[in-house]
């Protein structure tokens, strides 16, 4: 099926806006949760691995990653868009609970990127810094 881009970028926005509701100490996540985004298979690639999923097992891996964490924000660098699909370039804002704070900074040797696919076909980079010993803010 063909989409507009509009429809298409705004489908990966939600994304975001998903992660912004459910990624947290707070939140209760189920498979049926997870579904709202993401398809029954897809493939997740953090730091240049690559992982097929399930609704399952990335719920058992969102469970472990909002433990602690009180929520996470995003600045979207740059989209391409076509009618099908969305690769988004994001810089991942993330903060604890004990206010440690994982802040972009693609300079940093200490960065990662993740990639990840959505139940719609789009791709998403994010990048965030977690503060290490040697890493100057």
């Amino acid at each position: 099926m063909m989409h507009s881009r509009d429809h298409v970028l705004q489908r990966a926005l939600a994304v975001l806006d998903w992660n912004r509701r459910n990624l947290n100490t707070a939140s209760v996540l189920d498979e049926a949760a997870v579904g709202e985004c993401f398809a029954d298979h897809f493939v997740v690639e953090p730091n240049g691995r690559r992982y097929e999923a399930t609704r399952a097992t990335y719920l058992t891996f969102l469970n472990g990653m909002k433990a602690g964490m009180r929520g996470i924000d995003y600045d979207v660098l740059h989209t391409l868009v076509d009618a099908q699909s969305v690769a988004l370039s994001i810089l991942a804002h993330i903060s604890h609970d004990d206010d440690r704070r994982e802040t972009p900074r693609p300079c940093c040797s200490c960065s990662s990127t993740t990639t990840a696919r959505s139940r719609y076909g789009m791709r998403f980079m994010s990048r965030s810094h977690r503060v290490e010993p040697g890493c100057s803010p």
